[in-house]
């Protein structure tokens, strides 16, 4: 058993892939809710407590865009709640604002979920034959944020030991300390940059065709995943690329009727969002009862 993001970069953007289609293709309350909801639970389940947080904090602009600014904007519809300044705001207008805003906030969650399975040696794998020059200068700014807000502790802890708390300094004097702090951070990562450059060119990059070099095999564990996730995403992303799952709005709410073949595709689309999880907890499972085994021999 392993989790999924062990599986092969190809898997792991199959999966990503089929999310944002049958997420981003149709403005559909059913598939953004499934999608929004699955993408929380999923993220809770690998980050803790926590993701609600940084969520909430990325979903506000998204609420507040979607749920206020655009019906006070736009006022196509048919139902007419109350007025401003002699303009409706129609229900029709909110409904639509408020599916528009789930489908962003699960995009969010499954970009923010995505960078648990695909990281920079993945992303260098996935583009590095096809934009190499791009795909590296990417890969390498992906990998400086962690660095940089680990050196950024590491000066505020060193400034700690020295007295320097920004915590008992006045408003003004804050400021300028956090600046000081970046200025450290920035001279600090720019030296790094220019001994990576001078690293890189006695290595000959550049000078020569460039040839890749990864860790990766596609072994039957993955062909077994990508055949699960082409048989469950195949049809729901087919019919939503082909607009079956289309809601209209304007002049008034038609929603898809739910006849046996959107049934059966909401079904596959749950399935095929829940694989992820699902491997993780079999995983989980798995390892605990080795771990049990051990301990009895």
């Amino acid at each position: 058993m392993q989790q999924f993001r062990e599986f092969h970069p190809i898997v792991n953007l199959i999966f990503i892939l089929e999310v944002l289609i049958l997420t981003m293709s149709a403005i559909n309350p059913y598939s953004a809710g499934i999608s929004l909801i699955v993408a929380i639970t999923y993220g809770v389940y690998l980050y803790g407590v926590r993701f609600i947080k940084i969520f909430v904090v990325l979903a506000i602009p998204v609420i507040i865009f979607a749920g206020i600014i655009v019906p006070l904007f736009s006022h196509n519809g048919e139902t007419a709640l109350f007025y401003i300044n002699d303009l409706p705001v129609t229900l029709e207008t909110m409904i639509f604002g408020l599916v528009t805003g789930m489908v962003m906030m699960a995009t969010i969650a499954w970009f923010y979920v995505a960078g648990s399975m695909i990281d920079t040696e993945k992303f260098l794998y996935l583009t590095g034959r096809i934009f190499p020059t791009i795909s590296l200068i990417i890969s390498m700014t992906i990998g400086m944020i962690p660095v940089l807000i680990r050196r950024y502790k590491e000066v505020s802890d060193a400034q700690a030991g020295l007295g320097r708390i920004s915590s008992k300094m006045s408003l003004p004097k804050r400021i300028g300390f956090i600046i000081k702090k970046m200025s450290i951070v920035i001279t600090w990562s720019l030296e790094n940059s220019v001994s990576t450059t001078i690293s890189m060119e006695s290595r000959g990059y550049g000078t020569g065709k460039r040839t890749n070099a990864h860790l990766y095999k596609f072994v039957g564990s993955d062909r077994i995943m990508l055949a699960v996730l082409l048989l469950l995403g195949g049809i729901p992303c087919v019919r939503a690329l082909m607009g079956k799952f289309r809601v209209n709005y304007f002049p008034a709410i038609e929603l898809t009727k739910l006849k046996a073949v959107n049934i059966i595709s909401l079904v596959l689309i749950i399935m095929i969002m829940f694989v992820p999880m699902i491997c993780d907890m079999a995983n989980r499972i798995y390892e605990k009862n080795e771990r049990r085994k051990n301990i009895g021999r």
